[in-house]
C-alpha cells in the first residue's frame, strides 16, 4: 500500500508505504513513518506494528 494513513482511538500513523502480513498479524511501515501514541510521536526508518 502507498501513501497509508491508520487511525484507531490511541494509536495514529503515516508512512509512505506499508505491507499487511495476516498470518503474523503485523504491518511493516516503510519510508521515515510517523507514529503518535498518546502524547509520544515516534520517527524512524521502518517500524512494525502488531495487532
Amino acid at each position: 500500500m502507498d501513501r497509508v494513513k491508520l487511525y484507531q482511538n490511541d494509536l495514529q500513523n503515516i508512512a509512505d508505504g506499508a505491507v499487511s502480513n495476516t498470518s503474523k498479524k503485523t504491518i511493516r511501515l516503510h519510508n521515515e513513518p510517523i507514529i503518535w501514541c498518546s502524547n509520544y510521536q515516534i520517527t524512524g526508518e521502518g517500524g512494525v506494528l502488531a495487532y
